[in-house]
């Protein structure tokens, strides 16, 4: 979980833009029936961070992440997470936004124009690790997913990706999830 706010090298960063949230979106099924996903966002600390080396700089801004690592804020991770919530929205806005799966088997999307500009030639890519939550509601058309953006970062190649370039529609997505489970 991410602090509401940072202090790096005496200047404060505010991430409450990346505190988690709950979105709710409409698809139309294969099989024609509409479901209703509720799903609960949250960031990882890779979206405001990098990988800690050995010649860095310790202390002011230093996270450590979900297997224990530490890694040190990054000033420009942050200016451009700040774009991260209209990211995810959009795919709520629009389920069926293209997503394409890595050979670490999660999704990204990503953006080629950011306010913060990107390094000459640079794409901003979010990851992102998707899963259904066992079913809560008495409601059959209710369905809860879990959705955690892993990272969040610019870089000049795209992702490897697994053979065939897998696609999919972020709805579709959620809703092969579900089938899955149900």
């Amino acid at each position: 979980m991410l602090p509401s706010k940072i202090d790096h090298y005496g200047t404060q960063y505010d991430l409450q833009h990346l505190t988690g949230r709950l979105r709710e979106f409409n698809w139309q099924c294969q099989d024609g029936q509409t479901v209703t996903f509720r799903v609960r966002v949250h960031c990882s600390n890779h979206c405001v961070s990098e990988e800690l080396t050995e010649d860095a700089p310790r202390g002011a801004g230093c996270f450590s992440d979900h297997n224990g690592k530490v890694r040190i804020f990054n000033p420009d991770r942050h200016a451009w997470s700040q774009e991260l919530p209209n990211i995810i929205d959009s795919l709520f806005d629009k389920p069926t936004t293209q997503i394409r799966l890595t050979i670490e088997n999660n999704w990204y999307v990503f953006q080629v124009y950011m306010r913060h500009p990107l390094p000459n030639g640079n794409r901003y890519y979010c990851f992102l690790r998707v899963r259904y939550l066992e079913k809560i509601s008495d409601d059959p058309q209710m369905h809860f997913i879990h959705l955690q953006i892993e990272s969040a970062y610019s870089r000049d190649t795209p992702p490897l990706t697994p053979h065939g370039n897998e696609r999919s529609m972020f709805g579709r997505l959620i809703e092969r999830l579900m089938l899955a489970k149900n």
